[in-house]
């Protein structure tokens, strides 16, 4: 499912993903001079079931540093969130 938003300059295209291990389609189309549809991308969007890491530091080499267990997660957070995002209340709304 996915939501189209007019803003300054052009759209905003919000997707709704699926279950863990779904996968959805999203095709770019263009009407032709015929009023047919003619598709000029797809964009494959996959959702995989949540997985945690756990990162152990250690010093190498004698090096100490003074990074703290907060700090470094704050960083890969904000690392990682670039990449995935879960919002629970889109879905209940759908619903």
């Amino acid at each position: 499912m996915a939501f189209t938003t007019k803003r300054r300059g052009g759209w905003t295209l919000t997707l709704v993903g699926g279950e863990a291990d779904d996968g959805q389609h999203l095709y770019a189309v263009m009407e032709t001079a015929s009023g047919e549809y003619a598709t000029l991308a797809r964009l494959n969007i996959y959702t995989y079931t949540p997985k945690s890491i756990n990162v152990k530091l250690i010093s190498v080499n004698g090096f100490t540093s003074s990074f703290t267990k907060e700090s470094v997660s704050q960083e890969l957070n904000a690392i990682f969130r670039q990449f995935t995002h879960t919002d629970k209340n889109v879905r209940r709304n759908l619903e």
